[in-house]
């Protein structure tokens, strides 16, 4: 059996790294060394170099005087790929100084003497032929968990805001009245060559569904590339109601929940989105990114759902979010209503600033 690298070895011993972080960066790191965290459950890290990484590990240490990697002193294996691998644990005690993984922009959290365990994650680590480290991934393993220096903030009472990725798709949903009796009028216009040329006109524009409520309401949900496109997007829904659906109207529409994405979860493949159940919540202050993080770390008990295809989440403001889960027929969504009752039950008693309010809809027209 190969034996592992003298710096690979010294990482993984177990030992707090109080007592050898200098020597670990000094001795066993090359100075082009970079830390990534990778993998779909990865905290919002941008790499980190050798300089940042010593920064960041001094930040923790001051914090966690305890701080130790692989706690449970798991031994690493080789990978096929060269690097020396373990699912590991990291540990520290908040008795140090008050934390903050961004000082200056995160408000720092005094002592707590809270014993932090992150993980198990896969911490891989790879030499060059010197010995010297040259790099090291993180990947957390599960949903929602916490990891690297944002968990340990989040677990001694640390709240992250939430803000949308800079290329996140904006939502326009919109609750409108019309006539009783008249979606399937509204669909054949919206089928028609004329009603196809006008949205081709509308800039930034990616797709929209026509949702039927019941007999007299519809909702539209338009997707847009940017939040002016989105902005421009209730022009377009004024056009597309007063120069083609006037007559199937009932009354102005509602105001609409506008917003950037927050979660994207594909939970199948095995089907087209016939039906969709709306919830608009209101959420207490500062928990969008702690919503979106339980959402994730459900997936697996939504992966067990029958006829469940997809959650999307948006942000609608600083205080609400609205969910389109997509089912692959509406009594698909009925059937799921008890389960996902618990888990909405459970969201709400963490995160809830009032009852949610759903709406368990139907797909009567779509472009995507």
């Amino acid at each position: 059996m190969e034996k592992v690298p003298e710096s690979i070895a010294f990482f993984f011993n177990g030992e707090p790294m109080a007592g050898k972080a200098e020597k670990m960066m000094g001795e066993f790191y090359s100075d082009a060394h970079v830390l990534t965290f990778i993998g779909p459950y990865a905290p919002p890290v941008p790499p980190l170099d050798k300089e940042h990484l010593k920064g960041a590990m001094g930040n923790l240490i001051g914090s966690f005087p305890d701080l130790t990697f692989n706690f449970t002193k798991v031994e690493p294996k080789k990978m096929a790929d060269g690097g020396w691998a373990a699912d590991i644990i990291v540990m520290g005690t908040h008795t140090g100084a008050a934390f903050s993984p961004m000082p200056g922009m995160l408000p720092a959290i005094d002592t707590t003497s809270t014993q932090v365990k992150i993980g198990p994650e896969t911490f891989t680590l790879y030499a060059d032929p010197d010995g010297k480290v040259t790099k090291t991934t993180i990947e957390p393993l599960h949903p929602g968990a916490p990891a690297g220096p944002p968990g340990f903030y989040t677990e001694i009472g640390g709240v992250i805001p939430w803000s949308p990725a800079p290329d996140a798709v904006f939502h326009r949903l919109t609750k409108i009245p019309i006539k009783p009796g008249s979606i399937g009028d509204i669909v054949k216009v919206a089928d028609s060559a004329p009603f196809q040329e006008t949205i081709k006109t509308f800039v930034g524009f990616l797709g929209v569904e026509a949702l039927s409520v019941d007999d007299s309401t519809m909702m539209t949900h338009s997707r847009w590339v940017s939040e002016e496109a989105c902005t421009g997007g209730a022009q377009a829904l004024g056009m597309v109601l007063k120069e083609h659906l006037a007559e199937f109207i009932a009354g102005p529409p509602d105001a609409p929940w506008v917003g950037p994405g927050a979660t994207k979860l594909d939970i199948a493949d095995n089907g087209k989105a016939a039906a969709y159940r709306v919830v608009v919540m209101k959420l207490k202050e500062n928990t969008m990114g702690a919503v979106s993080q339980f959402a994730t770390s459900k997936l697996p008990e939504f992966k067990a759902i029958e006829g469940l295809l997809s959650i999307t989440a948006f942000s609608a403001g600083s205080d609400a979010a609205v969910v389109c889960a997509a089912y692959t027929s509406k009594e698909a969504l009925e059937a799921a209503t008890p389960k996902i009752g618990v888990i909405m039950k459970e969201m709400g008693e963490k995160y809830f600033a009032g009852p949610p309010t759903p709406f368990l809809t139907e797909v009567s027209w779509t472009t995507f």
